[in-house]
């Protein structure tokens, strides 16, 4: 599954690499980004010039890289140096004098030869670069140490010893240790007197790309790449750092300790080199390019996210691009589709968007072009993988958008503003498997977390393949519907949000009539008819509770939301028992509401067949999915129907005023 998904990578490489769509760039061969936390400038001869400390938001910094410092860790870190941005300790020859307790037995700090070793190897070579040739200077010629004391960056005692005090104290240890664990970056004075950014100098990073690559071609142990096809040197370890909140997880990990669960001993492999292999500038490319994807165009699927304070360090996340389309309008709808238009909003009005937008208004080449979705996540704290992989074409994906956005609609927004929408993907898997809870004085839906990602991956997938909501997620959505009792500020989204599932579901199977957006006053399906009296029934007790605003039982909910889930189940002996309750009620209400509701119910209760109403037990069994439209749509009228006549009898009023 992996290779179309690196071939896909690998275009995406050459289409995008000098592109300017994106503020940010993907790293080239043998780079990758850092943090900062001291700049240094010097001037082209190697001189000091000054130093501070990088400003906060600032610290983003481009580093070259080679294989080995790209995955170093704590037990080999010494010895492998980045080329030009690296830690302290590695542009520094003075460690004796400044930090005596970080020197080993040998006297010699082994980090700083490393570096100056490759450095020097560089600037020897035809790939040789001004800004290089500056650096070594400057670390040959200069105590980097007291440059940094002096500009009071660094703080020292008298003799220079790191940490401010004469006596060697834990605390200078600690102090020292993690000084020279800071990252330093290099800025270099031109003739002319500007400062030129080594991270941001093009000639520079080419210089080392050229360079490094040049020399593992000449020394680099050569195999065939699977991807390419092409006999390349081939990596011992690939980079890492690709999936954020999971640094050290890998997309290719190797092994090669005897020891290790995964080596390459037994039936199948006998060493390391019969496993695939891939070329050191095939893996660089690939994991560059995907590590930009995720960084600026990756769909995060995270249910902590939605929890007040809630962070998860486990999220999923999801890519969906073209890199001979508009990548950012792709991006665009794949985002509206799974979080909303807008922060903070949980349903999408795309269709008119990317109908007017996109959908026919872009070249018919364009919309024949493929399209790549794939999503990611972290198996362990080492190891990520891909967990999704389609391909289609760009005008597939924008149809079943279309399709999606003109099935799976519904109501939304709030009661002065509401219009059809359709629900976030985000926001259906939360209505369907959240249970709400309260934190800090904030309402929240809390969903299992691994839950929460395997479901909204497999809505999405439904989506992309052009299928319905699968079955069981809608009735998860519709027994959430039926218990109200369960939430006391969530219940409504839940509603319209299964309502918008219930509605797709039926306009699939050719239900039209009960699927429509407004009340059909004709249908004679019995669950559609049942959801229609108990919103007439909840309407009568609440009309009631509404007129006693500062009554005790002004704020309770009405019988019907508590009989509801046995209404579901036993709709008629429910509605018996309901009917008993509300008597009291009734004989509250204005005459002509009263006669209002008696021959709506009446109107209701003649659409039904003699069939359904035959026995107790065919008029008793459970209803189906659609009685929340009815249910909807009856209650929705009711309100319009008030509305209207507070304004028209608001407009009597003024009438009548001007007339006297």
């Amino acid at each position: 599954m992996r290779m179309p998904l690196f071939n896909d990578l690998l275009n995406t490489y050459e289409e995008e690499k000098d592109s300017d769509a994106f503020k940010e760039k993907i790293v080239p061969v043998a780079h990758e980004y850092g943090k900062a936390g001291i700049q240094i400038t010097i001037t082209e001869e190697g001189k000091f010039a000054s130093a501070v400390k990088v400003n906060k938001g600032d610290e983003k910094t481009l580093l070259a890289i080679t294989e080995e410092s790209q995955s170093r860790t704590s037990g080999a870190a010494k010895t492998r140096p980045q080329a030009v941005n690296d830690k302290l300790m590695f542009i520094t020859k003075d460690i004796a004098k400044h930090c005596p307790s970080l020197v080993d037995k040998s006297g010699e700090n082994v980090s700083y030869t490393a570096y100056k070793k490759q450095l020097e190897d560089w600037c020897q070579s035809e790939y040789s670069h001004p800004k290089a040739r500056a650096i070594l200077k400057y670390i040959e010629g200069n105590d980097v140490i007291e440059d940094l004391i002096e500009a009071d960056v660094l703080k020292a005692n008298q003799n220079g010893v790191l940490g401010g005090t004469e006596e060697s104290t834990d605390k200078n240890q600690k102090y020292q240790k993690t000084s020279m664990a800071i990252p330093i970056r290099f800025c270099v004075l031109t003739a002319d007197g500007e400062s030129r950014n080594t991270w941001e100098d093009v000639t520079l990073l080419d210089s080392w790309t050229a360079y490094y690559t040049n020399l593992r071609g000449r020394n680099g142990h050569k195999e065939l790449d699977g991807i390419t096809g092409r006999v390349e040197d081939v990596p011992t370890f690939h980079p890492k750092k690709v999936l954020p909140g999971a640094a050290n997880a890998k997309l290719i990990s190797v092994s090669t300790s005897e020891n290790a669960l995964m080596n390459f001993t037994g039936e199948r492999f006998t060493d390391e080199s019969q496993r695939l292999q891939i070329g050191y500038d095939t893996s660089q490319k690939v994991h560059n390019t995907l590590r930009w994807l995720i960084g600026t165009q990756s769909i995060k699927i995270s249910a902590g996210d939605f929890s007040p304070g809630g962070n998860d360090d486990c999220s999923r996340y999801m890519i969906c691009w073209d890199p001979s389309f508009k990548t950012s309008e792709v991006y665009d709808a794949g985002m509206e589709l799974f979080k909303g238009i807008q922060s903070g909003n949980e349903f999408v009005s795309g269709r008119d968007h990317l109908k007017k937008a996109i959908y026919y208004e872009t070249k018919s080449s364009q919309m024949e072009t493929g399209l790549t979705v794939a999503a990611f996540d972290a198996a362990t704290s080492g190891r990520f993988t891909m967990v999704y992989y389609q391909k289609m074409l760009v005008r597939e994906f924008f149809e079943r958008l279309d399709d999606w956005y003109e099935t799976c609609s519904w109501y939304f927004g709030s009661r002065q503003n509401c219009t059809v929408l359709s629900p976030s993907i985000f926001m259906l898997a939360r209505c369907a498997l959240g249970t709400e809870r309260e934190k800090n004085r904030q309402s929240y839906l809390d969903v299992d977390r691994k839950l929460f990602k395997e479901t909204v991956q497999d809505i999405a997938a439904h989506i992309l393949n052009g299928q319905p909501l699968p079955e069981h997620f809608v009735r998860a959505l519709v027994t959430q519907a039926s218990e109200p009792m369960r939430f006391d500020i969530y219940h409504e989204s839940i509603l319209r949000a299964a309502c918008a599932a219930v509605r797709q579901r039926l306009l699939i199977h050719n239900q039209g009539g009960e699927a429509k957006m407004e009340l059909n006053m004709e249908s004679t399906d019995r669950s559609y008819l049942f959801g229609r009296i108990l919103a007439v029934e909840d309407a009568i007790e609440q009309t009631v509770l509404d007129r006693k605003k500062n009554g005790s039982d002004s704020n309770r909910e009405t019988n019907a939301r508590r009989l509801w889930n046995a209404y579901v189940n036993h709709p008629m002996t429910t509605w018996q028992e309901l009917k008993n309750l509300l008597l009291p009620y009734e004989a509250q209400l204005p005459a002509g509401s009263r006669v209002f509701y008696q021959k709506t119910l009446e109107e209701i209760v003649s659409r039904f067949e003699d069939a359904d109403m035959s026995s107790l037990a065919r008029s008793n069994r459970a209803l189906d999915p659609q009685y929340l439209l009815g249910f909807y749509l009856q209650r929705r009228e009711l309100k319009l129907g008030r509305k209207k006549e507070k304004t028209a009898g608001s407009e009597q009023e003024n009438k009548t005023t001007t007339d006297n």
